[in-house]
This record gives C-alpha cells, structure tokens and sequence, in this order.
C-alpha cells in the first residue's frame, strides 16, 4: 500500500491538506468533463488514502485491506494511462487554482 500510494502521490506536489487536495487533484484529472463521476472519484479517493494512512501508520485498517491495496493499484494505473494520454504528469497549479 506504501509503495502503491508513493506512486500516487509522486505525481502531485500536494504538501499541505493531503487527503483534500490529492482527493480533488485526482478526481479533476481523471474526469476533467465529468462532475459527476469526479465527486465519486473525489469521494473514493478520500476513503483510500484514509486506508493509506491507516496502513502506513500502523492502525487498523477499516474494512478489507486487499481491496483497497486493489482499488489503490487500479487508481495508480488511471493516473499513468491518463498521463500518456495528455502525454503530460498532472500539474496540481493546472488542477487547483
């Protein structure tokens, strides 16, 4: 989980409210024109990087921890299509003004 959300958050520069900004990073560059399917994607991402934390922190993880290390690798994989597609890493100026 720890290398998996490294990954994840190696493509941002967030360095202070972690959880909100990458939430709301991630969620706008992977749906820019979708509002939507962007709260979902806002909304999940929050609960993973709370399983993150718990993880790395040493505290129980609520719920199944395979799932979230499946949903935490299926996130890095959407962020590294999308990047090649843009042919670009995302830029969190771009992404929260």
């Amino acid at each position: 989980m720890a290398v998996l959300w490294a990954g994840i958050e190696g493509m941002f520069g967030a360095s202070t409210e972690i959880r909100f900004r990458l939430s709301l990073c991630i969620a706008r560059f992977l749906h820019p024109d979708d509002a939507d399917t962007r709260k979902q994607k806002f909304e999940l991402v929050k609960k993973l990087y709370n399983s993150r934390s718990s993880a790395v922190h040493g505290a129980k993880v609520k719920g199944n921890i395979n799932q979230s290390v499946e949903a935490s690798a299926e996130l890095l994989k959407e962020l590294i299509h999308q990047s090649i597609i843009d042919r670009a890493i995302p830029n969190e100026e771009d992404l929260v003004p």
